[in-house]
């Protein structure tokens, strides 16, 4: 039986890591009372084991969810491209924890006006990890 981990901490924290590097729009892991729009959030976060090529694989699914309190769509539009350059210009990172990065791409962008005030957004980012330790 091979050793399995789960690559969701190292994956949150690598694209934690590189957005907060490369763009200027605040990522949240939690959204409370106290902050403010526009900001990034992470949403829904799914992997998915694929060991048929004898490595151990991952597909991972994660949403970043962006919020914007502007009344037009053009402030939410500039994040979505700020965040989308950023993801399909760098390699996320996360081989301190003994995972690589075989491939990694945007598969859906999603805007939408909020009920109160402003507009949101959701960008789904597929990656595709190797346990390098499995």
């Amino acid at each position: 039986m091979r050793k399995k981990r789960l690559p969701l901490q190292a994956l949150q924290k690598a694209v934690r890591d590189l957005l907060t590097a490369c763009q200027t729009t605040p990522i949240h892991e939690h959204i409370d009372d106290k902050a403010k729009l526009p900001l990034i959030a992470f949403g829904e976060i799914s992997v998915s084991p694929d060991d048929a090529k004898g490595a151990t694989l991952y597909t991972a699914e994660m949403d970043l969810e962006i919020y914007s309190g502007a009344n037009s769509r053009t402030e939410v539009n500039g994040i979505l491209d700020n965040v989308a350059t950023v993801l399909t210009a760098a390699r996320l990172d996360m081989q301190a924890v003994g995972f690589a990065v075989v491939d990694q791409e945007i598969t859906e962008i999603r805007t939408n006006q909020r009920e109160i005030r402003g507009y949101g957004a959701t960008l789904r980012l597929e990656v595709q990890i190797q346990d390098m330790e499995g």
